[in-house]
């Protein structure tokens, strides 16, 4: 059987009682504050919950046929663009995420009820919005009246 070389033996074996009890008492401040770590995880996982029951009842739920108008990201349109897109919500799965269309077309990324605000006026029905493509809200952005953020050259 092949022995360590003497110089790593006082590694392998503890010298003395006390580095024993020292070793036992670091082993036992990590279990101790691992258990104060999981608490307060649980702790937080009611937090959660209680902010997102506030967060529904600050932010309506939409339904199928609302109008809705989109934020549009700032890299998406140029100086004169409007700053939000209006669209009618489509569809809501089960993770509240909406499906929704512009006049251009179906918006391929679903949107959470943070992410739009819902319109008491309705100047769009699903005759006015073609639901026969699907496109991403920067297409959907080049194709109202301004062109989007564009450039052109010669």
């Amino acid at each position: 059987m092949l022995e360590p070389p003497s110089h790593n033996r006082h590694l392998l074996e503890p010298t003395s009682h006390n580095q024993c009890l020292h070793l036992t008492s670091n082993l036992a401040q990590r279990h101790e504050t691992i258990l104060r770590q999981r608490k307060r995880a649980r702790d937080s996982y009611g937090q959660a919950e209680r902010i997102v029951k506030r967060s529904r009842v600050d932010l309506k739920f939409g339904e199928v046929g609302d109008n809705v108008a989109i934020r549009i990201p700032l890299v998406d349109r140029g100086r004169g663009d409007p700053r939000n897109i209006l669209g009618v919500i489509l569809d809501c799965d089960e993770h509240n995420m909406y499906t929704i269309a512009v006049k251009s077309g179906i918006i391929s990324s679903k949107y959470a009820m943070n992410q739009f605000e819902l319109c008491p006026q309705k100047p769009l029905t699903y005759c006015n919005v073609n639901m026969e493509c699907t496109m991403t809200l920067n297409l959907a952005v080049k194709a109202i009246a301004s062109g989007g953020q564009r450039f052109f050259s010669m």
